[in-house]
């Protein structure tokens, strides 16, 4: 006799999937924790790891609503890409282009929030592409290849007309053929 429980429909669907293959997401922050790099050049400096959440997104790209992706964003000079890409989507609260204009000083000089708070529910359009040093550092792993490339804002008229696949829909008169 085993044991009996209720499963989730979340649950149900555990398993092993493919990864999310490249192209455009619209996703929302869903987690934010403040860590400390582990990796021996950086190791105890400040990082953030973000957990993203793609949300149900019309046409091909619905299948893959409420999967999982993550980045980690470095937060120590030299190291910023992430996390200034992650703060220049994000839309201002005082009246700026994006959160990184409301970050930066008079100085030139970021102030870089680190309470969740801050991130989570934020919208986002993540682009998931090839990155060659994976490739070439797990050539028989394809699966480590595709990983996030790029961080933009939430465009909700532009996503639903790209079918968040960060392309337009074809249209006929796009055709070279006659």
């Amino acid at each position: 006799m085993g044991i009996r429980v209720n499963v989730s429909e979340q649950e149900d669907q555990a398993g092993a999937r493919e990864p999310l293959p490249a192209g455009k997401y619209h996703v929302a922050v869903t987690d934010v924790q403040l860590q400390e790099s582990q990796s021996d050049d950086n190791f105890g400096k400040p990082m953030m790891n973000f957990e993203f959440t793609v949300q149900d997104t019309p046409g091909a790209w619905q299948k893959h609503a409420n999967r999982k992706d993550f980045t980690n964003a470095c937060l120590w000079d030299g190291a910023l890409y992430t996390i200034i890409m992650v703060l220049k989507a994000m839309p201002s609260e005082q009246g700026n282009d994006n959160a990184y204009e409301d970050c930066k000083d008079a100085n030139g000089e970021l102030d870089i929030p680190t309470e969740p708070e801050f991130y989570l529910g934020q919208d986002l359009i993540i682009r998931r592409g090839l990155d060659p040093k994976q490739k070439k550092k797990w050539p028989d792993m394809p699966e480590r290849w595709i990983q996030i490339r790029g961080i933009l804002p939430y465009d909700q008229e532009t996503a639903h007309k790209s079918n968040a696949t960060g392309r337009a829909p074809r249209e006929a008169t796009d055709s070279l053929l006659p």
